[in-house]
């Protein structure tokens, strides 16, 4: 058994609810917009294939000469290698970092070309 307080008590403090409805309305945002929600999870995954690939592969391999050349595909070189001698796996991983950075900028830059009104 409790005591009763009336709201308006200087027991009880203000509640400022503007970011629980912020919220709430960028979920409603993302609902309705599918494409949204498929370019943050492809720009998620690339992400993550950024964090794994530096953190578990040999990055100095996609140099030229660091690897044997005109390797196949097998678990040492999961995409071979090519003529120039480099690991073809990290020059991806090596790649797909400045690729996230420009992904998250460029839009930053300039809002009016990332932008496309239908």
């Amino acid at each position: 058994m409790g005591i009763a307080v009336p709201r308006e008590s200087p027991l009880l403090p203000e509640v400022d609810d503007s970011y629980g409805d912020a919220a709430q309305a960028g979920l409603r945002y993302l609902r309705r917009n599918k494409k949204l929600i498929l370019g943050l999870s492809l720009l998620g995954f690339l992400a993550l294939f950024v964090l794994i690939g530096h953190l578990t592969w040999d990055l100095s391999r996609y140099r030229p000469l660091s690897v044997p050349a005109t390797r196949p595909p097998a678990w040492e070189y999961p995409f071979g290698t090519d003529n120039q001698g480099r690991d073809i796996f990290a020059v991806i991983v090596s790649i797909a970092l400045a690729t996230l950075i420009l992904d998250i900028i460029y839009p930053l830059l300039d809002p009016r070309i990332s932008y496309r009104r239908s």
